[in-house]
């Protein structure tokens, strides 16, 4: 069976019958038991009954996991959660051409398109291709999009790094903001450094 990456403010998008559609994130999980999410709001959504067939889709580091479930319980307080029956069979399709690896780095986030800058952001993965960067948290920043054009630094392998990116997803929870963005000029210097930081995260996977 294909395992399935979950963690607590990810994202899921979850269909119950009678076109009822949530939008919402994992609150947490027990493997092979069940998935916690927030009930949040759905348009025109009736009561949600225990049993009720669903089908899941979520999206992390590139990768979407599909997969049917049932509604196990139903909670109103102290919050409103709801619990899924963990899957048994799990649908994986790759969106990345190249795979993300966890990092733990201080950067730099410039926006160019709002022009600010936010110092002291974490640098969560990364690959050829793009990055994914954390805000301090509570940090207050101004508005900024998808396909902002942005700047990010930090030290690789003792030597500087700054790379041109564009914007792809924002993810906003409690006091805590993610930002995925993908590469759009990386110098052949560079290039060459970021590979062999990729190599070393590579192997310390292993």
């Amino acid at each position: 069976m294909e395992k399935i990456h979950l963690e607590a403010g990810l994202p899921i998008l979850i269909e119950l019958s009678g076109s009822i559609s949530l939008d919402t994130h994992v609150i947490g999980f027990e493997s092979g038991g069940y998935i916690i999410v927030k009930s949040g709001n759905a348009k025109n959504r009736p009561e949600i009954n225990v049993k009720s067939p669903c089908s899941a889709k979520l999206l992390y580091e590139g990768t979407v996991y599909t997969f049917n479930s049932e509604v196990l319980s139903v909670l109103t307080s102290p919050a409103q959660l709801i619990f899924l029956k963990y899957p048994s069979n799990i649908e994986v399709v790759q969106l990345r051409r190249d795979k993300r690896f966890r990092a733990n780095l201080p950067a730099v986030f410039k926006n160019n398109t709002q022009n600010f800058i936010i110092r002291q952001v974490t640098l969560t993965d990364i690959s050829m291709q793009g990055c994914r960067i954390r805000l301090p948290e509570g940090t207050k920043h101004p508005d900024f999009m998808v396909d902002d054009i942005c700047k990010v630094s930090f030290i690789v392998m003792y030597k500087y790094f700054e790379v041109l990116c564009i914007v792809k997803n924002i993810y906003e929870g409690d006091n805590v903001t993610c930002i995925g963005m993908e590469f759009t000029e990386i110098k052949e210097p560079c290039k060459e450094l970021l590979k062999g930081m990729i190599n070393i995260l590579e192997v310390q996977g292993e």
